[in-house]
Parts: structure tokens; sequence; C-alpha cells
């Protein structure tokens, strides 16, 4: 835990005297920057688990230049709780990242983690299924960093594919007590295709992550996930659904509703 967290204290320094860069969920608009966003995410649980929740994320993010744009999201979870357990509210792990773009550079590179201040409770629920598309955020008390590419195919007038593949290092504590600690390597990776219209941006994605260190062998979980913004004069309201493919996680909750709404202010 400690090295993680001196990792996280060395990036926030160098993030504060050297060049920033940025972030972005597979839900919003793709490709627009400076972009604050507000994003809903409501698992339908199945009743018999017992469990009920949902989740709010809000990022925003900074463009410093043509290159480098800083991002942060703070996530908040909303009547979250597991069988038998109380409902609660609480602040998940704020993300704190950059992204990094070359002017020839066929990809983009992102560089971030999050801080531990999850508590132990409901929220913890929430994962896998309400953090669909980003890094784990409501593991109580968990400090990850996180590096990722992206890449961006045009593939006509309108339609382009985004390749995204990425690793995770956390650590978080087991207990609330904190005496033992555990590690995990997660890889993140997604195809996602958007069309864009003028009053309209649709996407598609498959996604996935797995746990590397799990014990016999890596666990992987996929989902597929539906996107539609409108692209109205001031803002961006958006649609998307999301269903796990692996059967585990569907007889949890078969799927993941959310709106989002999206601005450009910093242009």
């Amino acid at each position: 835990m400690t090295c993680v967290r001196a990792t996280y204290v060395l990036m926030i320094l160098w993030m504060a005297t050297a060049a920033h860069s940025a972030a972005q969920t597979i839900w919003t608009a793709p490709y627009v920057p400076s972009q604050v966003a507000v994003e809903w995410m409501q698992p339908l649980y199945d009743d018999a688990t017992g469990r009920s929740g949902q989740a709010v994320f809000v990022s925003a993010g900074y463009l410093i230049n043509e290159n480098i744009e800083v991002v942060a999201e703070v996530p908040v979870s909303v009547n979250a709780a597991v069988a038998g357990g109380a409902a609660t509210s609480t602040v998940g792990n704020p993300y704190l990242g950059l992204r990094l773009a070359g002017v020839d550079w066929p990809f983009l590179v992102e560089v971030g983690g999050r801080l531990g201040l999850a508590s132990f409770g409901g929220a913890a629920g929430l994962d896998p299924l309400a953090s669909v598309g980003r890094t784990k955020a409501f593991v109580p008390e968990e400090y990850s960093g996180h590096l990722a590419l992206n890449g961006r195919l045009q593939l006509g007038e309108k339609l382009t594919a985004r390749l995204r593949a990425g690793l995770v290092y956390a650590e978080h504590p087991t207990a609330p007590s904190g005496a033992t600690t555990e590690q995990a390597v997660r890889s993140h990776y997604s195809v996602q295709f958007w069309r864009e219209d003028e009053w309209v941006t649709i996407g598609l994605a498959g996604s996935a992550r797995t746990v590397l260190t799990t014990q016999p062998g890596p666990n992987t979980l996929f989902y597929a996930t539906g996107t539609v913004i409108f692209n109205t004069p001031y803002v961006r309201p958006g649609l998307f659904l999301s269903s796990p493919i692996n059967s585990t996680v569907r007889n949890t909750a078969p799927y993941v509703l959310g709106l989002s709404l999206s601005t450009s202010l910093f242009r």
C-alpha cells in the first residue's frame, strides 16, 4: 500500500510541475476536449440478490494545449446496499489522470490513478457493474495506478473505431482493520465503433476487464454496450445500455442502464 501511495503522490507532484493531459469514458461523446460530464448508472439487479444502488460519476477535463489534457473524476454511490446491509450513499475513489497526444502520434497515452477514499459498506457491491468502461471506483480504500493506450481509426466519413488497452495495479485492505492488504493487476481493453452525424452520435462497444493475479488463472468479465448521444448546441444528453456477457455476473444484474449529460466549458 505504501508503494502505491508514494507513486500516486509523485504523480500528483509531477502533474503540478510539468505538462498535463486527460482521460475519457466510453459513454460520453468521443474525442471532445475539455469535457465536463455527469453520468448516472443503474444496475438492474435481480431481486433475489438483495443488492441495490446507483452510481454517479462527475468528471471534468482541462485542455492545456493541443497535446496535453488533465482530467479528474469523482464517483458517488447512491442508496447502495448488499444483502442484509443498510443502504448508504458515499464518495468512491476519485480519479486523477493525464492524456498525452503527439501531433504525429497515431495513439493517445493515458496515465492516472485513484485515491482510496471509498469506505467499507454497500458501495462495494456496485463493482464491477457500475464501473464498466473505467477502472474500479468503489473497492474500499483501494489505491490504484493505470497506464493505457488509445488508438483511433477512421473507417469512413462519419464512422470511426477506437481501440483501448491498459494495465492497472491496485492495492486495498481486505478488512476495515487494514491488517492485511491484497494486490491486483488488471488489464482493460475495448473496441468501440462510433458514427457521428450532425444531431446524433451512436456508439457500440465490446469491453473486458481481466484480473491477472487470481488463482488458478486469470478471471475475465466481458460487456457489450450501446450508446446514443444527442448533439444539441450547448449540452449533449446521452442514453446507454450495457449487458455483462458472463453468466455469473448476468445472474446478479443482466443490464446496466445509464444517462449522461456533457458539455465543453473551457474551449
